[in-house]
């Protein structure tokens, strides 16, 4: 049963950085839309990349998803003993 908590606790360290990921996806993204309005000379090439980004991040979020709802399933489903 150890193998189990351990999966989960990896597991939950995975959702936390995924989470720190998607806060930091969103100040960039926030950035990148105040330089196009202040009309950044690099406009252009900012709002590719930010295309690019949000595309990945809507991606992941996907991913993510299907992922928790597979593990959840799995491991999270049924209690863990615990060991004396």
């Amino acid at each position: 049963m150890y193998c189990v908590q351990l999966i989960q606790s990896k597991f939950s360290e995975f959702q936390l950085g995924i989470e720190a990921g998607s806060k930091r996806f969103e100040r960039v993204d926030k950035m990148a839309t105040e330089l196009v309005e202040e009309e950044n000379p690099r406009s252009t090439v900012i709002l590719e990349r930010q295309e690019d980004l949000r595309y990945t991040n809507r991606f992941l979020d996907s991913s993510l998803s299907l992922i928790t709802s597979d593990v959840s399933k799995t491991f999270f489903a049924r209690p863990v003993p615990q060991v004396s």
